[in-house]
């Protein structure tokens, strides 16, 4: 059971950090502040599946924690305040940024760097979780991104060396540095060791530079009051293809990558018992019709009355849905009756195929859409268009369907290559054209998480100041198996495992 709830849920920092270790501390000390984390996912996670003793505080601008709806967890406290300001809270025994300094330049990051080192105790730590790309072999995500931070924050996609040196001149020793992998959507996981002919082999898999991009599409039909439902108008307006450019230099390969889009030909109807026999003969007959090639992406669509945004949803419930569909029935029988005999999971997300072990795919593999996930949605739609990602999906036909395909492909041994998009309402011609080139642009970015590697996570975790001795930068070692000098600049920039 522990494997497959890990498989189905990925593993997060504090699953592999040894933090009931290096942060055990005082029970009524902060025990972790996390500054810049908008709503508090991340120490939502930690205090539900840790449960640590200690204070944890949530810290960002007065207006997101302003924006705050759900009431946070018991233990964790909300506090407006800017990075570049005095750290309010002095003498945590961690504070920790995720995916926050990329989108600064080294001047403001080291300002916010040198805000927390001031309010630090001498037992103090600083954990940053963060991207580094390598200096040689970047893909094409990694070079879109790194344009994009340029262009509009003045920003950069780090390297390795490059965090090393901002860190140093912000007076931080380094004394645990730990690479792990890209798995897609969601976090990453713990440091997975590649042999090096492995990394050499990816380079020119064509994992890495699939010639095409399959994806499925459905929406739904009428249901109640909504006499014409905007997913399938949505859906069916979108392009048979669209192309998505590619980073590579002028002759080192295909320019570009072809995304197929298949829409299912009909509205799937509001109805619990069609959904559930539905489904898998849309599969199978994409199957049988694409030379037994099941889609690289499924994706279904549904309207969301009560929402003016455009949101992706993170989970599937198995249990109560008691709302009536077009036919009055629940969906008890067709649903959680069945799915309990069955033995699913309560609970299903987009992830990898539970005895996946190869190395290769496990760079490829599925996850949950995160905030990293919506930042590469948003570089793909236009300036302003409200999209987010969302955890509840409603209890209904939406989550019903959703439930419905990731329990067919975790039953077949499948990845779960699933999502479900939430739409407005609304049948409006602009609107119908929005949410058009919205949805477009989800399919670019699931596209982008999906195939492209050649990004690692790097996880730092830091100490001050810098003594004349620390030398914090050669008690980093490279990786044993393809050198034994530990020289900064001789790092290797292949896809490597390094842990202290």
């Amino acid at each position: 059971m522990e494997a497959g709830n890990r498989a189905v849920e990925g593993e997060q920092w504090y699953d592999f950090y040894p933090w009931e270790e290096w942060l055990a501390s005082e029970a009524d000390r902060v025990l972790l502040v996390d500054i810049g984390r908008s709503k508090g996912h991340d120490l939502a996670r930690f205090k539900e599946k840790k449960n640590p003793a200690g204070r944890l505080i949530l810290q960002d601008l007065s207006e997101v924690i302003q924006d705050i709806q759900a009431p946070l967890a018991q233990g964790i406290e909300a506090q407006g305040y800017s990075m570049f300001d005095p750290q309010p809270i002095r003498g945590a025994k961690a504070y920790y940024m995720r995916t926050v300094l990329h989108d600064w330049p080294d001047k403001q990051a080291l300002q916010a760097l040198q805000r927390i080192r001031e309010a630090m105790a001498d037992d103090s730590v600083l954990l940053i979780n963060e991207n580094s790309v390598p200096v040689t072999g970047v893909s094409r995500f990694n070079a879109s991104v790194d344009l994009i931070m340029t262009t509009v924050l003045s920003s950069l996609q780090r390297t390795e060396k490059q965090w090393l040196s901002l860190l140093e001149r912000a007076q931080f020793n380094v004394i645990k540095l730990a690479l792990t992998y890209p798995l897609a959507m969601g976090d990453f996981g713990p440091p997975v060791p590649i042999p090096e002919t492995e990394v050499i082999g990816l380079a020119s898999s064509s994992l890495t530079d699939p010639e095409e991009v399959s994806v499925l599409v459905t929406g739904f039909g009428p249901f109640k009051t909504n006499l014409v439902n905007a997913s399938y108008l949505i859906a069916s307006s979108l392009p048979e293809s669209l192309d998505l450019p590619s980073a590579k230099p002028s002759g080192s390969g295909p320019t570009s990558r072809r995304i197929s889009i298949h829409v299912h030909p009909s509205p799937i109807p509001v109805a619990y018992s069609t959904v559930r026999t539905t489904i898998p003969t849309i599969l199978e007959d994409y199957a049988k019709s694409h030379g037994g090639r099941r889609p690289d992406i499924v994706l279904h669509m549904g309207i969301a009355a009560t929402r003016s945004y455009y949101s992706i949803e993170t989970k599937a419930h198995r249990d109560s849905y008691h709302l009536s569909d077009i036919k009055g029935r629940i969906g008890y029988e067709d649903g959680e009756k069945v799915w309990r005999e069955q033995q699913l999971p309560p609970v299903l997300q987009a992830g990898p195929a539970a005895d996946s072990t190869d190395v290769v795919r496990k760079v490829l593999h599925p996850q949950p859409p995160n905030d990293d996930f919506l930042n590469t949605w948003k570089s793909f739609v236009s300036p302003g268009a409200d999209v987010r990602i969302s955890e509840d999906a409603g209890r209904y036909l939406c989550e019903f369907i959703f439930y419905t395909s990731l329990a067919q492909a975790f039953q077949q041994g499948q990845h779960r290559n699933v999502v479900f998009f939430h739409v407005p309402g609304s049948c409006a011609d602009e609107d119908i054209e929005r949410g058009t080139d919205i949805a477009a642009g989800l399919i670019k970015a699931l596209t982008v998480v999906k195939h492209d590697i050649g990004f690692y996570r790097i996880r730092i975790c830091v100490e001050f100041p810098v003594g004349k001795d620390s030398d914090a930068f050669r008690q980093l070692p490279s990786n044993p198996e393809t050198s034994s000098n530990t020289n900064p600049d001789s790092i290797p920039n292949h896809i490597g495992n390094i842990a202290l």
